[in-house]
């Protein structure tokens, strides 16, 4: 609001120059003078709005030039606002201890609670990707503690209890949130990958069964529906989870690797593809939370092929189910993939941007 104060000024001051009784040249310096200022002092926006430009662009070789843009638009002083969204994107795709910095100089000087708020809640992405699971934890329940909630923070809050396996903190969570779980995807597979790890296999099939009619565009919630498969022993169902969670979007703070879930899936499409399932099966915890599995020994691998598996649900929707399921998707889509922050810009984003500069 401030630099469209100060566009205004200055285009007053063009306008006043125009009718002084000066010569022709020196109007023209003045209203020179006047505009290289107008662009030195919104040129934090026009970088940030330039470095989203080129993201938007979604040239992989032209990645570099947004982060270039991104830190002079940072170091120009960009308003606290686009700071976090700005460090969002940073966190996400690029350098997250730079995004952490950025929603640091929000943290401690911005005026603006609410806005603190939401950068702490970003900023446990910084340390769940330094390695601190504790440390997002404690942030997120000090800002939750502080009267502030929302989806985002119910989502990596249950995110990271569940990678410290707390179930009962977990459970907790879930009875809090259930309300969100039709509409959240973040927070309905959060509630599957309790289930998975209480061994509650049937609640965990039928959820995954809603989640996957949704078609989330993160790849969690396939890596665990294809754990609820394997339990099965639907090994195609599984592989088509996995082939589906590894083309979906990835960013730096998804827990799962793209190349642990590739070694998964050639593993099950191999000759020795029942003791790989088996393999994944016996090491829940560990895959749910992205790690790999481990090797058995063949003989304790073999002794538990022997033993008879739980037999899959049948679950058949009538026709009205169907067409409710599909009525829900129309009215969700917008909030189905608010597991992850919305970095996407638009044009238009880019517009307003330009007419509040």
């Amino acid at each position: 609001m401030k630099s469209k104060y100060g566009a205004l000024a200055a285009i007053i001051l063009c306008v006043t120059l125009g009718f002084l009784p000066i010569s022709g040249i020196i109007k023209v310096i003045g209203i020179i003078i006047i505009s290289i200022t107008i662009l030195y002092v919104n040129r934090s926006m026009y970088y940030f709005i330039k470095g989203n430009r080129i993201y938007m662009s979604k040239k992989i070789e032209n990645k570099d030039k947004t982060w270039e843009c991104y830190r002079k638009a940072y170091n120009a002083n960009l308003i606290d606002k686009y700071k976090v969204t700005m460090a969002s994107i940073l966190i996400q795709k690029n350098d997250h201890n730079f995004g952490g910095q950025i929603l640091d100089s929000v943290i401690e000087k911005s005026k603006d609670k609410k806005l603190v708020k939401l950068a702490k809640i970003q900023k446990s992405m910084v340390f769940q990707l330094n390695g601190d699971i504790e440390k997002s934890i404690e942030i997120l329940e000090e800002v939750r503690h502080g009267g502030y909630c929302d989806k985002n923070l119910m989502i990596n809050l249950g995110t990271y209890v569940l990678y410290q396996n707390d179930l009962k903190k977990a459970k907790e969570l879930i009875k809090d949130t259930k309300k969100d779980e039709n509409t959240s995807s973040g927070i309905a597979d959060n509630h599957g990958w309790y289930w998975i790890l209480t061994g509650q296999w049937e609640k965990a099939h039928t959820l995954y069964l809603d989640i996957l009619d949704r078609k989330p565009r993160f790849p969690d919630p396939y890596v665990h529906a294809a754990q609820v498969f394997l339990h099965y022993n639907n090994l195609e169902k599984a592989i088509e989870c996995l082939k589906e969670a590894v083309s979906k979007t990835w960013t730096n703070t998804i827990f799962f690797k793209q190349d642990i879930l590739t070694q998964m899936i050639n593993g099950l499409e191999s000759e020795n593809k029942e003791y790989i399932a088996t393999c994944i099966n016996e090491s829940v915890e560990d895959v749910a939370k992205g790690n790999t599995y481990t090797l058995l020994d063949e003989n304790e691998a073999k002794n538990i092929m022997n033993k008879p598996k739980d037999k899959e649900p049948i679950v058949e929707k009538s026709d009205t189910e169907s067409e409710d399921l599909e009525e829900q998707e129309e009215q969700t889509l917008e909030s189905i993939d608010d597991e992850l922050p919305n970095t996407e810009l638009t044009e238009e984003d880019l517009k307003w941007e330009e007419e509040h500069q």
